[in-house]
């Protein structure tokens, strides 16, 4: 991989050539650095710490990611709510057409016991 004007990393950073690189450039020859000591030294404290503490991409992404689920566990809770509300008010709506209904077949069985004793013949 190229970095900067030269190829060789040491002699882009003892020319002082620093100044054309840029940012991703030089984490990315600080990073090959890095990996070049825990090839040489995988059992090293630098190499453990750098092992424990992950890139900061990989910690970023997680903190991302935890947001988002935190996020869409607010969306669920706030989604189960509003089915929860629907639900009961569709029990409630339930009850009351049932209770007319059964209102309405109460008077019917009433008047239809009403005209039957009206229809029955008198006897005496």
């Amino acid at each position: 991989r190229k970095y900067c004007m030269t190829t060789s990393h040491f002699t882009c950073l003892t020319r002082l050539s620093i100044f054309y690189c840029t940012n991703r450039e030089l984490e990315g020859i600080v990073r090959d650095l890095q990996d070049s000591l825990v090839k040489r030294h995988p059992n090293s404290t630098a190499a453990l710490i750098r092992e424990y503490k992950g890139s900061q991409e990989e910690q970023e992404r997680q903190r991302i990611q935890a947001e988002q689920v935190q996020a869409l566990r607010q969306e669920l809770e706030d989604i189960k709510g509003q089915h929860e509300k629907r639900l009961r008010s569709l029990r409630q709506e339930h009850e009351r057409i049932k209770m007319q209904y059964e209102k309405v077949l109460g008077e019917r069985q009433q008047d239809q016991q009403k005209g039957a004793a009206d229809a029955a013949p008198v006897q005496g």
